[in-house]
């Protein structure tokens, strides 16, 4: 259920608008800049992300109003110092939360107005030089989207993407009629006919171990959409599991993506550093000088969109990462891999590989080169869980040939 925006509000006497409509569905709508006068807005977003900026001195005098209408998504607000955030309109479903932490408002401060309803949705509040920071590496997102377009880099992704999605729709086709069941390589929901057939714990589950609150299933958490988890990863936290989001991945204010792959074990205290606390390192300096305002934004506003980013970071599958370890933004860890507890992860690593230390070094190899070739041919995580469920023993103890035998026999070789 969801409450209905106001038609119309009055921006200044006699004048009576529309809200400006913001439509972000399984995806990501940015207003930057001078991009509006109005101060009414009706936002409704699924599994999408928004970002709004709201510093311009452009905007009519006078209350913001912001109707919200969303499920499972985020807002980011930038606003100025001293603005008044007004929630108690505000309906929450499930995980839903305003985050307003980067500063409290004054009795001066302008309102902004924050109605209708959150659906395991977050909004994010950025204040001050924070908002700045956000708008400025939002701001380089922009020129790397409309360069990857230029270059034609963004339709031969979109074109990858269609035709996986094409793939993976034959394929289940195919198993419901009745073929080969191997051909479905992720759990499905619990009614799902592979799980029917094989039982094995419900990867949509939140706590998945019985009287045991500290332990979450994150794929059924993650909200944010540049978060990518895989069925079955886990995350330990004896405080508060499900705050994985606000603790164990920070300063995510830009476009890239945190991926982690499926069975991932991940100890209480990992902390995942993302690009946003990067700082320009092109001279002397790496001081921060624009998100400070002007005058140093307008002289240094180049300097810090032009830098670049490290991209993704990207977690492999069956990877356990060992009680407050720290993972540098842009890394890639491989599967199988095993971050002891304390590393700091400055660089890959690669497959089946143990590493410990600040920074992380390589401990020791768990598997040699024919048999860490034979894992990923076998490639063990993406079998359909059913299968999974069957030969559990031999994946926790048995031998890479044993495994890359089974593969074999069920036709799920690569090639």
């Amino acid at each position: 259920m969801t409450t209905e925006p106001a038609k119309t509000t009055t921006a200044q006497p006699g004048r009576a608008v529309d809200p400006v409509r913001i439509r972000a569905h399984r995806r990501t709508v940015t207003k930057l800049g001078h991009w509006t006068t109005e101060r009414c807005f009706d936002v409704a977003a699924s599994r999408g992300s928004v970002v709004l900026d709201l510093l311009t001195s452009h905007i009519d005098p006078g209350d913001i109003d912001i109707h919200l209408d969303l499920d499972h998504a985020v807002v980011k607000l930038l606003v100025p110092d001293g603005t008044r955030i007004d929630d108690d309109d505000l309906r929450r479903i499930g995980r839903a939360r305003v985050k307003d932490w980067t500063g409290e408002g004054t009795t001066r401060g302008r309102p902004i107005k924050l109605r209708g309803e959150l659906r395991n949705a977050e909004i994010r509040v950025h204040r001050g030089g924070i908002a700045i920071l956000s708008l400025l590496l939002a701001s380089r997102s922009l020129r790397v989207v409309r360069q990857a377009h230029r270059e034609g880099r963004l339709e031969q992704t979109q074109r990858r993407r269609a035709a996986t999605k094409d793939s993976l729709a034959r394929d289940q086709q195919t198993t419901l009629a009745g073929g080969p069941a191997h051909r479905i390589t992720t759990p499905g929901p619990p009614n799902h006919p592979l799980i029917a057939m094989n039982p094995a714990p419900n990867p949509l589950t939140l706590h998945p171990v019985a009287g045991h609150r500290r332990v979450v299933f994150l794929k059924p958490l993650v909200s944010n959409p540049n978060i990518i988890v895989g069925e079955y990863s886990y995350y330990d936290d004896p405080d508060d599991p499900t705050a994985f989001e606000r603790d164990a991945v920070r300063y995510a204010h830009g476009p890239e993506q945190l991926i982690i792959g499926r069975y991932c074990a991940i100890a209480s205290g990992v902390r995942f550093l993302m690009p946003g606390a990067n700082h320009a390192d092109l001279g002397p300096s790496t001081f921060p000088f624009g998100i400070f305002g002007p005058p140093w934004s307008d002289r240094t506003m180049d300097l810090v969109m032009g830098a670049p980013s490290r991209g993704d970071t990207t977690i492999g599958n069956d990877v356990w990462l060992g009680y407050q370890a720290l993972v540098l933004p842009g890394v890639t860890i491989g599967h199988g891999a095993v971050v002891a507890a304390a590393s700091v992860v400055a660089a890959n690593v690669d497959p089946y590989t143990v590493v410990a230390g600040n920074p992380a070094r390589v401990v020791r190899r768990r598997f040699d080169e024919e048999d860490v070739a034979r894992l990923l041919r076998a490639a063990w995580w993406d079998w359909p869980v059913g299968l999974v469920t069957q030969h559990a023993r031999v994946i926790m103890a048995g031998e890479p040939a044993q495994l890359e035998l089974i593969a074999t026999r069920e036709g799920l070789l690569p090639g």
